[in-house]
């Protein structure tokens, strides 16, 4: 349930992220930025979503989908399996 929820989430923000990418042609910077925004994003939807509180740079420790599900589930003490 809980990698469910990550993916449906990571998911609707990457969506928007390179739609608005695709649209201003971005530059390497823009794209950057444009990544920085959308860990924000997904941020701010998993706390309230999770009930549980993230430090801000939580969404850059996690390289993978399934390394951020595990973080978040450790995080919010509930098991995976």
């Amino acid at each position: 349930m809980l990698i469910l929820q990550v993916v449906v989430v990571a998911a609707t923000a990457a969506g928007s992220a390179l739609v608005l990418m695709a649209r201003h042609a971005a530059s390497r910077s823009t794209a950057d930025r444009v990544l920085a925004l959308l860990a924000l994003e997904l941020r701010s939807r998993l706390e309230p979503a999770l009930g549980i509180s993230l430090p801000g740079n939580f969404v850059w420790q996690y390289a993978t989908l399934a390394a951020l599900a595990d973080g978040l589930a450790e995080r919010a003490a509930l098991p995976l399996e």
